[in-house]
């Protein structure tokens, strides 16, 4: 990776003046100006080398020696964070919809998704901030002094600079992170609510399609309902036709059907036809009705004589029956 390269070398620069056991502080500065190079923040640390270059490692030590530890703290911190941003854009992107028509979220160039940091990680940027805060608050009073110059927040004493640019450093890597963080949020509600529109635009277009086919479907059976009500009213013809033929041309034989899978049709056919000779004006035959009813009352127990009353009734009421009153 670059940014080590370049943090090595701007860490030995920092630590190349001679000194008298006195160079931690100096040394804790050049890995945070490293971990600034990792997290992309070179200006912060070059401006950090060249501002702690200037000071001897006394001064330093005089100055940071209080806090050396959250100096290394602060430098752990960093290269976590950067570690934990180097593994988020080395993974492979999700694999999208494959239909290319489906809205898919856009992010910025500067914020591409795989900047996207954990929750973790996130916070992990917070604490950053408060380490650094706990930096600056920890010096002598003679930092607590802030005037303004060339547009930001500087300390009165030359020796506080350094903790200012570490401060404003991590500042600007956590709002970097925020502005990343909200971009590829907002690009991802953006999505969803496109990919709504989109799918409400499908089910619109799926149900106008179901409402065409279910007219079409309806039709359809429609057609076929008719087809086979022609067809049940031609069986029931045939099927009446051979009821007549069996009573009337067959005489006085007897079909094993008659008596038994038809027998009650057989009956019924004898009860139309007294019913339909009175109904047409016809005086219906004497004996008709009573051989009929005879007829059904011998079914349960005696259903050849039960046959013969029944055609006996058919014929008297088609072939027995006269125009006229009865």
């Amino acid at each position: 990776m670059a940014w080590k390269l370049r943090g090595l070398v701007a860490a030995g620069f920092l630590l190349a003046v001679p000194v008298d056991g006195l160079a931690d502080v100096r040394g804790e500065f050049g890995r945070i100006a490293e971990s600034y190079v990792a997290l992309g923040q070179a200006d912060s640390a070059e401006q950090l080398m060249a501002t702690v270059g200037v000071f001897s490692d006394a001064e330093l030590e005089e100055t940071y020696g209080g806090v050396s530890g959250k100096l290394s703290e602060l430098a752990d911190l960093n290269f976590d964070l950067a570690i934990a941003r180097d593994i988020n854009q080395s993974f492979t992107p999700v694999p999208r919809s494959p239909n290319p028509t489906f809205p898919e979220p856009v992010f910025a160039s500067a914020c591409p998704e795989s900047s996207e940091l954990s929750f973790d990680s996130f916070l992990a940027a917070f604490v950053v901030v408060d380490v650094a805060k706990a930096i600056w608050a920890g010096l002598d009073r003679g930092c607590n002094t802030i005037v303004v110059g060339i547009g930001i927040g500087t300390n009165a004493s030359a020796l506080c600079i350094p903790v200012d640019i570490v401060f404003h450093a991590a500042e600007s890597v956590l709002k970097g992170i925020e502005l990343c963080q909200g971009d590829i949020a907002l690009a991802r509600t953006t999505a969803t609510f496109q990919r709504t529109a989109h799918l409400h635009t499908d089910i619109t277009e799926v149900e106008s399609d179901l409402t065409t086919h279910d007219a079409e479907i309806k039709a359809e059976l429609a057609l076929i309902n008719t087809k086979l009500d022609a067809m049940k009213d031609a069986l029931d013809q045939l099927s009446k036709t051979q009821l007549e033929q069996m009573v009337l041309v067959l005489g006085g034989s007897r079909a094993g059907v008659m008596y038994t899978d038809r027998l009650l049709e057989l009956c019924d056919a004898a009860q139309l036809a007294i019913d339909e000779a009175d109904s047409l004006g016809y005086g219906v035959a004497p004996g008709a009705q009573a051989k009929k009813d005879e007829g059904v009352a011998l079914i349960a127990t005696d259903p050849k004589r039960a046959h013969d009353f029944c055609k006996q009734a058919y014929r008297l009421a088609t072939r027995g029956s006269n125009k006229g009153p009865n």
